[in-house]
């Protein structure tokens, strides 16, 4: 069961049904990815890594899954994928830093779904902000940085997204303290909108 108290300091960042089997969910904890196979009446854990904040599902495959795991600096942070519905995990590491202490969040193309994004923070001070856009062409298998623009700065373990285009799988928001577009699949981001203390405010130190 994940019915937890509050004593406990458990919590469930993301819950996500499989699109062709309504019964099979999985959902991303503080204690890692737990799957239910029975509409959420029993859950088994199928990754023991801490902070697991997102997850996405292949909608067509949906034995493909990965999971962004990580936040607070929790240790064995990372991108993971499942290619067995959850059964077995692999953490990916090429092209993905170890260096974040955010979160992860996830996000794939509508029309091309094999198109995955990922965003990646840093931040919890003025000083140590930083954000990843990474990009996945085969959902997840292999991963490339295609920008660092700061767009999560301080707030990298807490207030960043991506949303994609149901139509273009270049074309995507990612949003942070700024909210930034891209129609080139993120090589070149273009500021749409300040929020907070905005890039161009000065920095209170």
């Amino acid at each position: 069961s994940l019915d937890w108290s509050y004593d406990q300091n458990r919590g469930i960042w993301a819950i996500k049904i499989d699109p062709q089997n309504t019964d099979i969910v999985y959902t991303a904890t503080t204690h890692g990815v737990y799957k239910s196979t029975d509409a959420g009446e029993t859950w088994v854990q199928v990754l023991d890594v801490p902070m697991a904040n997102d997850l996405v599902i292949h909608p067509d495959n949906t034995d493909l899954i990965v999971a962004g795991v990580g936040n607070l600096g929790s240790p064995n942070r990372g991108i993971y994928r499942s290619t067995d519905g959850g059964m077995n995990w692999t953490e990916l590491t090429q092209n993905i830093t170890q260096d974040f202490q955010g979160k992860i969040q996830l996000n794939y193309a509508p029309s091309q779904p094999d198109i995955l994004y990922a965003s990646i923070g840093n931040g919890f001070t003025f000083n140590d902000g930083a954000s990843w856009l990474c990009r996945s062409t085969d959902f997840g298998a292999n991963w490339t940085v295609v920008n660092q623009e700061d767009y999560s700065r301080w707030q990298g373990w807490f207030a960043h997204d991506i949303d994609v285009s149901a139509d273009d799988p270049d074309q995507l928001v990612v949003v942070g303290i700024t909210a930034w577009r891209t129609t080139d699949g993120g090589q070149t981001l273009g500021e749409e909108a300040e929020g907070g203390i905005g890039p161009r405010s000065p920095d209170p130190g």
